[in-house]
């Protein structure tokens, strides 16, 4: 941004830009993302409650992606911040910083945004995602070093999980084994 005094302001400044960014990044949430193991996570974690969450954990699981059955039980995993990060792609602003003096228009502002990316996707994906949020072209989405390759969710192969479940069935009899999700973080400014 130009910048310039504080005593003449105008309404292009790079800190109010980078506000109405960060906003429109707090109202959005990427798509509904199911992969194997997340339906399975929530399958089985889900049949180990009696509340509203593990039913609808149970109904995600068992339910199309794009379905009533699925939307309504999104809705109420939604409630759950940790459930809610499990079943998409997150960002989210952890730091900010901009301007050079008290009494001057800031010339730059700038937001460090942590995403955690589902499986399957890039971070060139993520990034053009991020970019079409913000739908601003003068504020830039970079990716900070180190890269992360793409996570892949690997099948939950028979030939591997029968041998943990037998496993798990004789150390830990009645204590279901219940596959989780790792996702890859990456960082934007």
């Amino acid at each position: 941004n130009p910048g310039g005094h504080s005593s003449i302001p105008v309404r292009d400044n790079a800190i109010y830009e980078l506000a109405a960014a960060l906003v429109k990044l707090q109202a959005y949430d990427f798509k509904l993302e199911l992969s194997d193991t997340t339906r399975a996570f929530f399958a089985k974690a889900g049949a180990g409650r009696t509340d509203d969450l593990g039913k609808a954990m149970q109904a995600i699981a068992a339910s199309p992606a794009d379905s009533p059955e699925s939307r309504a039980a999104e809705a109420v995993l939604n409630t759950d911040r940790t459930f809610h990060s499990m079943l998409r792609t997150t960002c989210v602003a952890t730091l900010i910083d901009g301007g050079h003096a008290n009494n001057a228009l800031p010339q730059r502002a700038g937001a460090n945004v942590n995403c955690r990316i589902f499986p399957g996707h890039s971070v060139e994906e993520t990034q053009k995602e991020l970019q079409a949020v913000v739908a601003d072209t003068g504020v830039t989405i970079t990716p900070v070093p180190p890269l992360r390759p793409l996570a892949k969710t690997p099948p939950l192969d028979p030939a591997i999980i029968g041998p943990m479940e037998k496993l798990a069935a004789k150390y830990f009899p009645g204590v279901p084994l219940v596959p989780a999700i790792v996702c890859v973080h990456s960082t934007f400014l």
